[in-house]
Parts: C-alpha cells; structure tokens; sequence
C-alpha cells in the first residue's frame, strides 16, 4: 500500500487540498479541505511570492494541514497556466533512452520557447489510439521552470517534500483512465478565471485547451447590471440564478445565459478543433466539473447551447472518499486528486 501524500492546487478563487494515496485502480481520500486563495497571491499558475496575499497563502494553508495532522510530509502539487504548452507528437517507435533527445530536437524544432526556462516531461500513449506499430503517439508538456520552482518555495515554507509536479488537464484525465473504450468524453472544468477543456477517448487523453475566462465574468456582469459589489453579486448568483428555468429573476438568468452562449460557441470551436484533427475522432459526452458547474440549471441548459448530453460530475467510482470527508463537495477537488494518481 501507498503511503498517503498531501495534494494541493491553488486556484484563482478557491485552493484545494486533500490527503491520500492510491490503492491499484483506486484512490482513497481520507481528509479534504477547501480555502479561500487571496487574491493577488498568483497570477496565471505562478506564485507571486514577493507579497502579502502570497504570505497570506503560505498562513491559510499551513494552518489547514496543522488541523488536519499530517503523518506525512509528501506534497503534490498540480497546475493551470496558459504558459504550459501541450503538444502530441507522432514519433518513431524507439528505446526510451532515445526519445528524450529526439524530443526536445522536435520541441526545438516546432515551438518558439528557450527550453532552459522549462521543464519538459512526456508520456508515450499506449493503446487503443496507437498510430501503427511503427509509430507512436507521444504528449508532452512543457512547463516554465519559475511556476515549478516557487511550488517547490511553497513546499518548503509548508515543511513539506515536493514529490509531484502536474498539471490540472493530465490530473483529471487520469480519473478517466479506465473509462468506457468506446466512448469520448469531455471534461470541463468551470473555474473562476478559465475554463479548462480535456478530452479523454478510450481511456487515453487525447487532447486540451484552456479558455482564458471563467466565473469572475458572470460576477462582473452581475455586478454592473445591478449596481452592487462583486461578493453581493457573488451571493445573488449563488441564491437566485437557474439557467434551467423560464421564469427570469429581474433579467438575472438572461443575463447568465448571453455570457455561457458566449462560452459554449467558444468551447464548440475548440471542439471543431478537435473533430478537424482526426476523421475519426467525435464527443460522445460533456462533463462538468470546478466551482462553477454546480451554478444551478447550468448542466440542463449547456445540454441546449451544446446539443449533446451535458452532466455534472457528482461520484467517480474510482474514488473512496473517507467519512470524514461526509458532505464535501467533490467537483472542487478533482484535480487534486488525480495529481495523487501516478502512470
């Protein structure tokens, strides 16, 4: 059995914590806690250590594991940043000691970055979507190297060991490893400031891209057309709106509903995107996950904008959640857990 690893992803509005290991196909999650991320303490993934929002930070989060009595000092992190770049490669089939080179010739070759300033890591994909048998399919991601080493700063003012460096498209693809070969899903995490779209095929992730907006815009937008302060639009939203619903809250869902037609013509290019690559290639399935997706009728009505099945996610049947963690809302710490998962 695994020991037990703290993971944690610090999102625009809200940060993320949970506690636990992986057993097999599975992953148990004894404890999870979900903190405030003051604002101004990151930007865009990186940490903006040179603050008070960022000192901030470092006091939520170590009084949060001090609660949570930590037996071990192992840390995970996973990341959003539109600075990581993911690509898939069609390579040729050679031995592992080989293709690191042959890698970052082609990252040299095809992207415009100075691969000291990143950290670049790779997958060879396997399986169902193998290209033939003298090619392989190979994803790699390149991360800049300043988002990586002030997490690993953050370790150290937590008195914890990094272990584990993701990113939030790979963490949440790995919960749908095992699933359905014949079916391709969509994943969609509503965040605060982005949406993050993954597609998953065969149990193989296939794909990503991350939209630069999110949930602060539905507040923003709230907030003018009422004349009120960004936290009471907060709350109105929260208590008042339902996409689902065909009686209007003083224009409150119309306006809700102009700003996600807005997202879900974006997200269907990125989808066309997706389709154009490969004859083969379709969406069966849209999940929705993040702070955002539990906005009440936002599944039912994104079923319309869409025109295909739209859910929320609410259980994974990869996932044991511990007693303790009764009542928590699962779709905040998806990506924090499947950064616990390593393949």
């Amino acid at each position: 059995m695994q020991k037990n690893i703290v993971s944690i992803d610090i999102g625009s509005c809200k940060s993320k914590l949970v506690v636990g290991r992986q057993e097999g196909n599975t992953v148990a999650i004894e404890k999870a806690v979900l903190l405030d991320t003051p604002q101004g303490c990151q930007k865009d993934g990186n940490l903006i250590t040179l603050s008070k929002e960022y000192d901030q930070l470092v006091a939520g989060i170590g009084g949060a594991l001090t609660k949570l009595k930590l037996r071990t000092k192992n840390v995970a992190f996973t990341v959003q940043s539109t600075s990581i770049i993911r690509r898939e490669l069609e390579m040729p089939r050679v031995k592992i000691n080989e293709l690191e080179s042959m890698i970052r010739y082609e990252i040299e070759q095809y992207l415009p970055i100075d691969l000291s300033e990143y950290i670049i890591d790779y997958k060879v994909q396997e399986g169902k979507k193998e290209v033939s048998d003298s090619t392989m399919r190979v994803l790699i991601a390149a991360m800049p190297g300043e988002i990586a080493s002030k997490h690993v700063e953050l370790a150290g003012r937590l008195g914890l060991e990094p272990k584990v460096m993701d990113i939030n498209s790979n963490a949440i693809s790995k919960l749908f490893g095992d699933s359905d070969f014949n079916k391709t899903i969509a994943l969609l995490d509503i965040g605060y400031n982005s949406i993050n779209i993954s597609i998953v095929s065969g149990g193989l992730f296939q794909f990503s891209r991350l939209i630069p907006y999110g949930g602060s815009e539905l507040i923003a937008a709230v907030a003018e057309a009422y004349g009120i302060g960004l936290k009471e639009a907060e709350q109105k939203i929260i208590s008042d709106a339902d996409l689902k619903s065909t009686v209007d809250v003083g224009e409150l869902n119309k306006t809700l509903k102009g700003i996600v037609d807005r997202w879900s013509d974006d997200i269907q290019r990125v989808f066309q995107f997706y389709k154009t690559r490969n004859s083969k290639n379709n969406i069966d399935e849209i999940y929705l996950y993040g702070g955002l997706s539990s906005l009440r009728g936002m599944p039912e009505y994104m079923t319309k904008t869409l025109n295909m099945p739209v859910s929320k996610i609410k259980t994974i049947s990869s996932i044991k959640m511990d007693k303790h963690c009764d009542g928590i809302n699962l779709e905040y710490f998806l990506n924090a857990i499947g950064a616990i998962i390593r393949k």
